[in-house]
């Protein structure tokens, strides 16, 4: 009898299309026949049945764990007790972090959750599960948390008048620890329980703080201040979100942010938080600026936006406005300037007219005025030898090709695009716009970038050529200090990437425009820029600086204490 070879694809039959098994141990049966024919001269054949047999068997449906997550470094030892982690996972699964779900479930290769440690050592296990909930290997992260200050140093005194500018300073220190006078390390971390440097002392008077820092870069307490440069870190804005995030006026867009802090110090659980919807360098409307509380769990917050402007009056539709959220501790004087607030968040909501226009590949959508006319998106279109050429030197690289945007007229309104693949393998997208008087690729810099719903939008200036292009560099130029000096408002700036874009620079005080000048020097990489502000008033109130980036980063900053 010959072999024969029947499958099956671990469906059921019925009317629901075959769903999918359990998994288990499932049984199977095989009816044979065992079959002769019989034929006579001039007779009909005759088919006769010998015998019949059944076999059974079993067949075993197992589960297939997806692949573990992938975890990025983690300190070993740190004294901050919100542990920020981050990592790759496969598609289509969610991440689960001490049993816990922590990120949904989505088609997205990435993740970042926080976890709130404890004192002491840390094993923290992150896993994947699919959509059926199967389990993948555990991955163990571990860490230590430290948040116990170290003792402080017991130095000998110099002596009170000398002549002598070298002198050493000695004492003794808690093991584990180095030794820091007047903020600088002077002996680094071993674990003697004595230390000596040498100074050299300038004409006058020489003062001398002398602290201790361990490991976990805990500093011990100073002598006549109760917890100087103790704080171990910003407070965090975090999960930042706007639903929907297209809105039509009059319709109620919901912001959700928390706010994660370590406490103590108590100067991090009491926040002066400010919620403001901008317009590339104007601000629309000051939500909110209240005091909210912050801790190691996040606690949530929730503002509306109804798309009105500060006067109550409906915004530009076909817009793409930038939600920003910042938190200032509300006692800042008593912190370090590099730790007196939190690093602002934003994302993105679009107020939309009635009329849509949609590129053949589905991922650049044109909104724009219900009366205008009709508007086309052409991909991929072929480029003057000019808009190549300036392509190439510009370092672009589209990553879905090029768009043509075309119109039967001029359009009367605004326009909006909104591009649905914000991110490609970590890089944003930014879109830049064919300037034909310049003859020169342009970033729009009215473009914002929505954290939930994954998309980049943009205002558009009018119809032609566009091209939505890869960049590593998505953050925008940061202010580090400021400082009044005879009349004049100083502002330390600095810029990672490419550097400011000085013509794009607005600095302004209530409704007047500031004049200003402008110096940028590139050291170790790092562009260091200085703005000298002529026309500040101390008594005239906060000052909006907009600063941005040759890529089209930007963030509009608002200095209340200069």
């Amino acid at each position: 009898m010959p072999d024969m070879l029947l499958t099956w694809d671990g469906r059921l039959s019925g009317t629901n299309g075959g769903d999918i098994v359990p998994y288990g141990r499932w049984a199977y049966t095989v009816d044979a026949e065992f079959i002769r024919v019989r034929q006579v001269r001039h007779r009909p054949k005759e088919v006769l049945i010998d015998d019949t047999e059944t076999v059974r068997h079993w067949v075993t449906i197992r589960r297939l764990r997806p692949g573990p997550p992938s975890v990025a470094a983690v300190p070993p030892l740190t004294n901050v007790p919100l542990l920020l982690l981050s990592g790759t996972r496969p598609a289509n699964t969610s991440i689960w972090v001490d049993g816990a779900e922590r990120v949904p479930l989505d088609a997205s290769t990435t993740w970042n959750t926080t976890k709130t440690l404890v004192e002491g050592a840390n094993s923290i296990v992150v896993t994947v599960r699919d959509i059926v909930g199967t389990e993948s290997l555990p991955v163990t992260v571990r860490v230590t948390l430290d948040t116990v200050l170290p003792s402080e140093p017991v130095m000998s005194l110099p002596p009170e008048v000398t002549t002598t500018r070298t002198q050493v300073l000695s004492g003794t220190k808690e093991a584990g620890t180095a030794v820091l006078i007047n903020g600088e390390v002077v002996v680094p971390t071993n674990d003697q329980t004595t230390w000596s440097a040498t100074v050299t002392l300038q004409e006058g008077e020489n003062r001398f703080v002398v602290q201790s820092v361990d490991r976990a870069g805990n500093k011990s307490m100073v002598a006549g201040s109760e917890t100087a440069q103790c704080v171990t870190g910003k407070p965090v804005i975090g999960d930042l979100s706007v639903a929907p995030s297209e809105i039509r006026v009059g319709e109620n867009a919901q912001i959700r942010y928390r706010l994660y802090a370590a406490v103590p110090p108590l100067e991090n659980g009491q926040l002066k938080v400010t919620v403001q919807i901008e317009d590339g360098d104007r601000i629309v409307r000051t939500l909110s600026s209240v005091a909210q509380s912050g801790d190691p769990t996040g606690p949530e917050y929730t503002v509306s936006w109804d798309g009105a402007d500060g006067s109550g009056q409906p915004v530009a539709v076909n817009t793409s406005y930038r939600v920003v959220v910042s938190a200032d501790r509300a006692n800042p004087t008593t912190l370090p300037p590099s730790l007196a607030n939190a690093n602002p968040q934003e994302t993105a909501v679009v107020v939309v007219g009635s009329q849509h226009a949609a590129s053949s590949d589905g991922k650049l959508e044109l909104i724009f005025r219900p009366d205008d006319a009709k508007v086309t998106i052409t991909r991929s279109p072929i480029l003057s030898q000019q808009a190549g050429r300036m392509m190439m030197a510009r370092g672009l690289r589209g990553v879905s090709g090029l768009y043509e945007i075309r119109a039967e007229r001029a359009l009367s309104g605004p326009v909006v695009g909104v591009y649905k693949t914000g991110r490609l393998d970590g890089w944003l997208i930014r879109p830049f716009f064919w300037e034909e008087s310049l003859q020169d690729w342009v970033a729009l810099t009215r473009s914002n970038w929505s954290r939930n719903s994954q998309a980049v939008s943009f205002a558009l200036p009018r119809p032609g050529l566009l091209v939505l292009a890869g960049t590593e560099d998505a953050t925008p130029p940061e202010i580090r200090a400021t400082s009044v000096v005879k009349g004049r408002l100083e502002i330390q700036a600095i810029d990672r990437g490419r550097g400011v874009n000085t013509e794009r620079m607005r600095v302004g005080q209530g409704s007047k425009d500031l004049t200003r000048q402008a110096g940028v020097q590139l050291l170790n990489g790092v562009h260091e820029i200085l703005v000298v502000v002529k026309g500040y008033d101390p008594a005239g109130g906060a000052v909006s600086v907009y600063l941005e980036d040759w890529v089209g980063n930007g963030r509009l900053h608002v200095l209340r204490n200069p």
